[in-house]
């Protein structure tokens, strides 16, 4: 199916287009992208997503976990 968007704000494109550059994709796969996150949204396994987490924690082991105010901090300092 094909679909034609008009008048785009300038300043959308140029997000858009942004976005598109930084993940390697034209602007209409970078596009469509946006839509399926937007309207398909993925349901997450939350013990598959913990699995995942663990098996890239084993090919990362030079990371040391966080403690619990390791964390909190590191989550406040990004809000600031």
């Amino acid at each position: 199916m094909n679909v034609t968007l008009k008048s785009v704000p300038k300043r959308l494109h140029t997000r858009l287009k942004e976005a598109a550059k930084r993940n390697g994709r034209s602007l209409n796969t970078e596009a469509i992208a946006a839509l399926e996150r937007e309207y398909l949204p993925v349901r997450l396994d939350p013990q598959a997503f913990l699995s995942d987490l663990r098996q890239l924690r084993e090919r990362l082991p030079d990371f040391p976990a966080l403690s619990p105010r390791e964390l909190k901090a590191a989550i406040n300092q990004g809000r600031a």
